[in-house]
């Protein structure tokens, strides 16, 4: 499930402060035209969702944050650090949710967009929500949403980008990064990994197959530079 931790936006565990604190933020988030895109396209990415009430097979789903949705400049302020040229990029988005992430990699010009997505409901919502974008939002023909686990799905062949929005817990963050390693050790390839708000980054800063390329606040990005076991 997209999203993570109530500690990316309240640093405060009083229950009236954090209230206010997600109330504030939300309303800053619609002045700057967040909800628009689901206003234009007339979907559903913007309402977060606990992960108490989803569904799925196996013993990962409890491992998963709740959906919520990133804001529009704070994903392109990811994808202008990352150092890539979108149209030569595939990009995959671990624990999609509903689909944001995707209709603005969409909207950036990656030359395939891939979400990937363990919960039930939340797939169920992505698929209708890029039904309503198809004919709409230019290239949304592009996307492609899969109802499985990040640890198992086989990444897009070619240069790639893989987004985590503090997805999962570093259990499953260590074995996405080590099928990502086996991926590239199968076809060396530009693999970049995006990881924003990075709750669980010391299991990303001790992977032996990736190295660390930039760390601004909230976002550290890696580059797989060795296979697993190379």
């Amino acid at each position: 499930m997209a999203g993570g931790s109530s500690a990316r936006s309240c640093s405060t565990t009083s229950r009236a402060a954090s209230r206010g604190c997600v109330a504030a933020t939300r309303a800053r988030a619609l002045a700057d035209g967040d909800a628009e895109l689901d206003r234009r396209l007339g979907i559903d990415t913007w309402r977060e969702e606990s992960a108490a009430l989803m569904h799925g097979d196996g013993a990962n789903l409890m491992r998963g944050n709740r959906y919520q949705p990133v804001g529009k400049a704070a994903f392109r302020h990811v994808v202008a650090r990352l150092g890539v040229d979108p149209a030569r990029h595939a990009f995959v988005d671990y624990e999609s949710g509903k689909g944001r992430a995707l209709l603005l990699a969409c909207k950036l010009g990656f030359r395939r967009v891939v979400g990937v997505e363990y919960a039930r409901e939340l797939h169920e919502a992505a698929l209708a929500n890029l039904a309503r974008a198809r004919g709409v939002l230019p290239g949304a023909e592009r996307i492609e949403c899969a109802w499985s686990d990040a640890a198992s799905f086989p990444p897009p062949t070619g240069d790639l980008v893989c987004f985590l929005y503090n997805s999962f817990d570093g259990t499953v963050l260590r074995a996405l990064l080590d099928h990502l390693a086996a991926s590239f050790a199968a076809e060396p390839r530009d693999i970049v990994v995006a990881y924003l708000n990075p709750v669980h980054r010391d299991v990303a800063d001790a992977h032996p197959a990736l190295a660390l390329q930039r760390a601004d606040g909230d976002l550290a990005v890696y580059r797989v530079v060795r296979g697993q076991g190379g």
